[in-house]
């Protein structure tokens, strides 16, 4: 834990030079909801509603990304079609049919039991499941600090 904890710093400190668009879906305010420590879910809060400013604006100013009532229709298409079927957990996919149709080129998380486990069934998805350790690693190595 705590070297995707390190990692997602090391990310986060090059993204403010690097200029990365970081996409959030709606539906992860329902996880950091869940939260069942308070301070931690306050923590949570407030860094969700920050990516959220921030995407929302972005998706405004978008014309090649659809709006988010828009990628609804889409969103259930890949939810019914079976791709996701593997990941028992429907916000998980939720999660991921935002990602696809957002064009993201990563999802990362430290999620194993639900997620991680299963990126080998999902390799026909348009965009990779990696942890924050290994999106450091790619960041790191094309900076060649690694």
């Amino acid at each position: 834990m705590r070297d995707d904890i390190e990692a997602l710093r090391a990310v986060f400190d090059t993204g403010q030079r690097a200029f990365w668009e970081l996409a959030v879906s709606p539906h992860s305010y329902r996880e950091v909801v869940a939260t069942q420590d308070a301070a931690r879910a306050h923590k949570l809060e407030q860094w969700f509603f920050e990516i959220w400013h921030y995407w929302s604006e972005f998706l405004r100013s978008s014309d090649d990304l659809p709006s988010l009532s828009e990628a609804e229709e889409t969103r259930i298409a890949i939810l019914s079609c079976g791709a996701l079927d593997t990941i028992a957990d429907m916000a998980d996919r939720v999660l991921l049919c935002d990602a696809v149709i957002y064009k993201c080129d990563a999802f990362c998380t430290r999620d194993w039991k639900t997620l991680l486990r299963f990126r080998d069934d999902l390799r026909g998805l348009p965009l990779e499941i990696i942890t924050p350790v290994e999106w450091w690693e790619r960041i790191a190595a094309g900076f060649g600090i690694l």
